[in-house]
């Protein structure tokens, strides 16, 4: 049997699309940066060169241990830190999920880009590997939006100002990733993937259930419109 793998734009004519609104996202993405910069560039100069093993050090702190891994949110590092972080470690925990899953989606995502384009590696139990973990991701990140969504518009804690906005940024994520899930449904049921190759993308696997009493141009014809 041919090694697990997955041929990207499969059956799909006007994949050159998606190359388009990726120029467009990054023209909007460098605008507001731009509009950042200048608005930073407001501020009075200082000298970022000056006790720079400090500097590194901090960055480091701030970047890995608080940022990656969560310490100030899940209060995690002694007295100090738990001092300034509210006793919600529910919070933590959905931050927390948030990151690992949005990161692991890009991690995945970053290596179907260097496959396709640059080396060829993804295939075989390197393939399933990604495949489970995009789908992992794609679950810790509903998980986490999940209770992103009962913090901010049933427990509804006073700190929290629960805007228009916020409902319609957690929506785009739930969106994306379920929309994703179901088209990985449709496409394991379209091209008949092996079950032993399925099984990896196990909530993809799971949607292909639904596409699978339909035809096989049916399928097919979901795929392509889902994409």
């Amino acid at each position: 049997m041919d090694q697990a793998h997955r041929e990207i734009f499969w059956n799909i004519d006007y994949g050159w699309i998606i190359y388009i609104l990726a120029a467009l996202a990054v023209a909007v993405i460098a605008y507001a940066i731009y509009r950042r910069v200048r608005l930073w560039r407001l501020g009075k100069p200082e000298n970022r060169l000056d006790n720079l093993g400090q500097r590194i050090k901090s960055f480091i702190v701030i970047a890995i241990v608080d940022g990656l891994a969560h310490r100030r949110f899940l209060a995690i590092g002694g007295p100090k830190i738990k001092s300034l972080v509210p006793k919600e470690p529910l919070a933590g925990i959905m931050h927390l999920l948030i990151v690992i899953g949005a990161g692991l989606l890009l991690f995945v995502t970053a290596m179907d880009v260097i496959s396709h384009y640059v080396v060829d590696f993804s295939h075989g139990g390197t393939y399933l590997a990604f495949s489970f973990l995009g789908d992992l991701g794609g679950v810790l990140l509903l998980i986490g939006v999940a209770i992103a969504l009962v913090r901010r518009y049933i427990q509804r804690p006073d700190r929290l100002d629960s805007t228009p906005d916020d409902a319609i940024a957690l929506a785009l994520v739930v969106i994306v990733v379920l929309t994703g899930f179901i088209l990985e449904g449709a496409r394991i049921a379209a091209a008949a993937s092996p079950s032993e190759w399925a099984r990896w993308s196990f909530l993809g696997y799971s949607f292909s259930k639904i596409f699978s009493g339909a035809s096989p141009g049916t399928q097919l014809a979901w795929y392509q419109s889902l994409w």
